[in-house]
């Protein structure tokens, strides 16, 4: 014997699942009716339990702060593909080490206040005796020559 598809009123449904009337209305707002006699909407059981959440039909996680599987499995897969993606960029050598950065910078500091401390007394040698604009290019020079040396950082020198 064939099974027919059978179309449940608001009021049928309301008895057979859990959600209240009122829930089941606004959940049911979106859904297209089977049959409408007068003001009684009927709808398909099948399109009834799409249109619910499961956790309002008693299946699954009650509580919303639930573990929700599909959405861990998703955010540890994300996990994973980002960090196979900086394992990748480290071995090919994009990306470096924050220890190797801040060691670097901090000795570019060092060279760099040391070098400014030093310019007063090799400034005094070169200039003593000599006129403004002369002085002045000499000093330029040697400034010239301590960022000239910033510059010469090269990043694969201080890769592992």
């Amino acid at each position: 014997m064939a099974m027919t598809k059978k179309a449940w009123t608001v009021s049928a449904l309301e008895s057979e699942l859990p959600p209240t009337r009122r829930t089941l209305a606004k959940y049911l707002a979106e859904v297209e009716p089977c049959k409408v006699k007068g003001k009684v909407k009927s709808y398909w059981l099948a399109d009834v339990l799409r249109a619910m959440p499961p956790s309002l039909l008693g299946i699954g996680p009650v509580d919303a702060d639930a573990l929700n599987l599909n959405d861990e499995s998703a955010r540890l897969k994300k996990h994973q593909a980002d960090k196979t993606e900086l394992e990748v960029k480290e071995r090919k050598k994009e990306l470096i080490p924050a220890e190797v950065v801040g060691a670097v910078w901090m000795d570019m500091v060092v060279k760099f206040r040391s070098k400014v401390l030093s310019l007063p007394s090799v400034a005094a040698s070169q200039v003593s005796g000599v006129d403004a604009r002369e002085a002045k290019k000499i000093l330029d020079g040697l400034v010239t020559q301590i960022l000239d040396e910033l510059k010469e950082y090269e990043p694969t020198d201080y890769s592992s």
